[in-house]
């Protein structure tokens, strides 16, 4: 592809990973790093340049995506990484930090002469893989051009939510809420199926195809019931997120009921070692043990 544009990802973990490999096939130049440099490997092998460090991966391009687990590792990467950037240089922030956290990352890119944008996403491996995210974005309006190409390589649509710096962090939260009280209302319902002695696999049955149904329902319900923990979304970032989704509602003074409940079994999930496994071990926690349910008899 002859109008492939430069740029760096800072962070290679499921979704970091994904969204490389979409780059590079869209025929991009990619120069990734992580902490963890083996996790780069395979990048390599599909065409990316590893960089040795975070400074010489922000150095390479004119375009840096950062998909990194929380506000912390971000700020200490881009400390590193800022003054190596070019001149002109663009950061987009997909990582889940927040809006308080994201206002507090565009004030380290302001310092260091770069542009900013804060960009989350919504999807898990598979989509990024795939150029099928969703991307929520909001910043200067006059920055998205420039990024429209890479955003465009990965996703099925960019939601330009506001000029207000934060506003798209905010909506991933909103998203993410709904999402996490959603997988906690269905293993908590496969779970009332059990204990009323019904296989539980009915529910997914008796919903599908109708109005309760959907393709999250499906999915992640038949995950549960197969204890097939393999993770697109650890259960460890799921408990990150509602922890940020919390704070923010605090700091507005709305209480949300299903929210703490959702946060307080994912708590449960990992006090029980299953903060690696992937969302969907919500129902073992529920269950209140590692092991996968048992079926009861049809």
């Amino acid at each position: 592809m002859s109008n492939g544009q430069s740029v760096t990802v800072l962070g290679t973990g499921l979704m970091g990973a994904g969204i490389a490999h979409r780059l590079l096939a869209q025929g991009h130049e990619v120069t990734v790093w992580d902490r963890d440099l083996a996790r780069c490997q395979q990048l390599a092998t599909d065409g990316a340049w590893i960089a040795p460090s975070a400074e010489a991966a922000t150095g390479q391009s004119p375009t840096v995506i950062t998909v990194l687990p929380d506000a912390n590792a971000t700020r200490a990467v881009m400390e590193a990484g800022l003054p190596a950037c070019p001149n002109g240089a663009l950061w987009a922030q997909m990582g889940t930090v927040g809006p308080a956290a994201t206002r507090q990352l565009a004030d380290l890119a302001e310092a260091a002469g770069v542009g900013f944008l804060d960009c989350p996403i919504i999807g898990t491996k598979g989509p990024a893989r795939s150029g099928s995210l969703v991307v929520l974005a909001s910043g200067r309006p006059e920055l998205l051009p420039g990024l429209r190409p890479l955003l465009d390589a990965i996703s099925v649509r960019t939601i330009w939510v506001g000029e207000r710096l934060g506003a798209a962090s905010s909506l991933k939260l909103v998203v993410n809420h709904l999402m996490l009280s959603s997988l906690v209302a269905l293993g908590e319902s496969l779970n009332l199926a059990e204990r009323l002695d019904l296989d539980p696999e009915l529910l997914l049955t008796a919903i599908a195809g109708g109005p309760l149904d959907s393709a999250i329902s499906q999915v992640k319900g038949r995950a549960m019931l197969g204890a097939d923990y393999e993770p697109t979304f650890p259960l460890r970032l799921a408990a990150k997120d509602a922890r940020l989704i919390s704070e923010l509602a605090g700091q507005i003074g709305l209480e949300l009921a299903v929210g703490e409940a959702a946060s307080a079994v994912l708590a449960r999930g990992l006090s029980l070692g299953l903060g690696e496994e992937d969302v969907s071990a919500v129902y073992a926690a529920l269950k209140g043990a590692q092991g996968g349910p048992q079926l009861a008899s049809a």
